[in-house]
């Protein structure tokens, strides 16, 4: 029976600065018995597909990218995403303005936005010296005029904040957007988007049954797919990872090996 397995990047599949050459053998196995492999991340096209595809880091046949939100096929094509209304009203302003202001007030240094494959950074102070084209500062003045959003993220300074600033955004604007913690940085999607639904969605899209479906991660954001699936955990990540799923391993190769073993039992 073809299985799914869909596991978070950073920290989870690339530890320490690198892609372990055992696991990169394991996801050539797991791909060759036509099973399928890709990555589920709060990353958006930019910052993932187009990343690994420019540093060939490994092959793979999905990309679950924005918390689950935009599925994209191993060509680059955007298969669906899943968008919330930018320009509702909010307040005295609209949604997107509202986030951006908020999260600048508590301390955070820029704001992005991203629908398809657009990512546009939003600085809080403008910033000088910036070398990444996709870094270059957008003007505040075009921020009233987005209508639409698949994600918005931002880092902060340190985890202490990250949590706060999630805490606060959360309290705002839980009844339409879903703000999840990774480390320091924050993913902001649809409310009802997270990690578990976005596997579900595409398992189900691709005729997958949810029983053969495995996942893999290490932080706050990743809790929801350990819950959901037969699930792993990295031995690096967060204690409320690990206690929700399913086993705990070192890397997403010891991952597909279970997967192999439980096969076979």
């Amino acid at each position: 029976m073809r299985k799914l397995l869909a596991v978070d990047y950073d920290n989870t599949l690339f530890q320490n600065g690198k892609i372990a050459k055992d696991t990169l053998d394991e996801i050539e196995k797991f791909r060759a018995d036509g099973n399928l492999f890709g990555i589920v991340s709060g990353r958006d096209y930019v910052t993932g597909y187009e990343e690994f595809r420019q540093e060939n880091l490994f092959e793979f046949d999905f990309l679950l990218l924005k918390t689950g939100a935009m599925a994209v096929d191993a060509g680059g094509d955007i298969i669906y995403e899943d968008t919330f209304d930018g320009s509702m009203q909010w307040n005295n302003s609209t949604l997107v303005p509202e986030v951006i202001r908020l999260s600048f007030e508590m301390g955070a240094p820029f704001v992005t936005t991203s629908v398809g494959k657009d990512r546009r950074y939003y600085y809080s102070e403008y910033p000088d010296g910036l070398e990444r084209e996709t870094r270059i500062p957008r003007p505040h003045s075009e921020i009233s005029g987005i209508a639409q959003a698949g994600l918005m993220s931002t880092i902060c300074k340190d985890e202490e904040s990250a949590t706060e600033i999630t805490r606060k955004l959360k309290a705002e604007f839980g009844e339409v957007l879903n703000p999840l913690q990774n480390g320091i940085a924050i993913d902001i999607s649809k409310a009802g988007i997270d990690k578990g639904t976005g596997i579900r969605k595409f398992a189900e899209y691709m005729g997958i049954q949810l029983q053969n479906v495995w996942v893999a991660g290490d932080n706050y954001n990743d809790i929801a797919m350990l819950e959901m699936f037969h699930s792993c955990a990295m031995t690096n990540g967060v204690a409320e990872a690990k206690n929700k799923a399913e086993y705990v391993c070192d890397t997403v190769g010891d991952v597909i090996r279970i997967i192999r073993e439980k096969s076979t039992v």
